[in-house]
């Protein structure tokens, strides 16, 4: 999917402020966070020809870390570089159990052509959600995200696969896909007690992107602390009916009319530049009413790039 189209990340954009959806469609921090390393690196492994994915996801995560500058408070740009890669390889090896997955074409909607974000599968849509935690409200929040809402547009069901990561905290995540404990003397991996509780003592943590152990190892064992159900969360296909389905083609069209027509003087929404939870990467210096140029570290979008939508 390509920011500078019309597209799920449009319409997100629109209902957070105009002046980000305009800029989405043409602009981009050159300085790249760790949450847009992840998705970049696991959009492209999953469409990847490779005859090995997962590390077609961890080669791309660290050749954008050597090609762009990355947006982090960590002084071992190496460490967490190879901690995404670690990641991004996982949750695509996890994911692609078959052939590489392939967009839908393009829609015509109205005199717009709207670029999908979704995935096909047979009789429906399908798309990667990646998450701290997930929860009844968080699955009601994805299933009104646009990324959710084009089903209606290709009427069709979508079906989320939320990928549970953990809390961040000090530049990695937290969780069972990205850190273990390792028994002090026979080195097994575990990830928590039988009663789910956590290690202490002697058991000594390790990092997915330091295990001596193959990703296969990893996975078998967060199988048998069994976490694989947790971490990934298979959402019941949601589907429109042919109300809905039209109510939400009328919703997007007058949408992406006022995306059209916003030009350069669309409205700032101010008050959402430092968002606690999702803050806006146009913050500097669009919050002091300045445009975000080549000059004041953005790039023009040039090749598809993942959706705006980061884990949190």
């Amino acid at each position: 999917m390509s920011n500078n189209l019309n597209s799920p990340s449009s319409l997100n954009s629109l209902e957070v402020c105009p002046k980000q959806a305009q800029l989405r469609r043409r602009i981009e921090r050159e300085s790249l966070s760790f949450h847009q390393l992840l998705y970049r690196g696991v959009e492209f492994g999953v469409q990847s020809e490779s005859d090995d994915p997962g590390k077609a996801a961890s080669d791309e995560v660290l050749r954008l870390c050597w090609s762009r500058p990355i947006e982090t408070e960590q002084s071992d740009l190496l460490g967490m570089a190879e901690h995404v890669a670690a990641l991004a390889e996982l949750i695509v090896w996890c994911l692609r159990t078959g052939p590489a997955w392939k967009h839908p074409d393009p829609l015509a909607l109205g005199s717009e052509i709207w670029h999908p974000a979704c995935w096909s599968i047979p009789g429906g849509l399908r798309r990667v959600a990646l998450v701290d935690h997930w929860s009844d409200r968080r699955a009601l929040q994805e299933a009104r995200d646009w990324q959710t809402l084009e089903g209606a547009l290709y009427g069709l069901p979508v079906t989320i696969l939320a990928v549970v990561l953990g809390p961040m905290r000090n530049g990695r995540r937290h969780g069972p896909l990205t850190k273990g404990w390792l028994h002090p003397r026979n080195g097994e991996l575990r990830f928590q007690k039988r009663d789910g509780s956590g290690f202490d003592g002697n058991w000594e943590s390790v990092w997915r992107e330091s295990y001596d152990g193959s990703r296969e190892d990893w996975i078998e064992a967060m199988n048998e602390d069994g976490l694989m159900a947790e971490t990934f969360v298979v959402h019941s296909a949601i589907e429109f009916d042919a109300r809905e389905s039209e109510k939400v083609r009328e919703v997007a069209l007058s949408k992406l009319a006022q995306v059209a027509a916003s030009g350069i003087e669309a409205t700032r929404n101010l008050s959402r530049c430092f968002d606690a939870v999702r803050a806006c990467e146009y913050r500097f210096p669009c919050a002091y009413l300045q445009e975000p140029t080549e000059l004041n570290g953005f790039v023009n979008i040039s090749r598809p790039g993942a959706p705006p939508h980061f884990a949190r």
